[in-house]
């Protein structure tokens, strides 16, 4: 059975020096807050499960709402944190399961 945790580390494991890592195009960031407003308040609490380089975090909190990042890979989330160090960044423990404290969210 494949380490699922090993996988997305050695998937992540390149330089972190990336000066343009937003891999999404305008269309779909408008799409993405438009349906997010349709179904959310502005304050409420949204989760980036699996955040990987981390884009839509910072869409969400420029949007208003209350966003944190959320990925298994450590080096995904110190990717994260070099090219987004305003955003608040967890690391999901290797059980996959979000710890108690961290919930409930509005948004996942």
């Amino acid at each position: 059975m494949m380490n699922v945790q090993k996988y997305y580390e050695e998937y992540w494991d390149f330089d972190t020096d990336v000066s343009d890592n937003d891999v999404t195009t305008p269309e779909r960031r408008r799409r993405l807050l438009e349906t997010l407003a349709r179904y959310l308040e502005p304050s409420d609490k949204v989760l980036d499960l699996g955040c990987g380089g981390e884009q839509f975090t910072t869409w969400l909190q420029e949007s208003g709402y209350d966003a944190i990042s959320m990925d298994i890979s450590t080096n995904a989330v110190e990717m994260a944190r070099h090219n987004n160090p305003g955003i608040p960044y967890k690391i999901l423990n290797s059980g996959g399961s979000i710890p108690a404290e961290d919930t409930p969210y509005d948004a996942v």
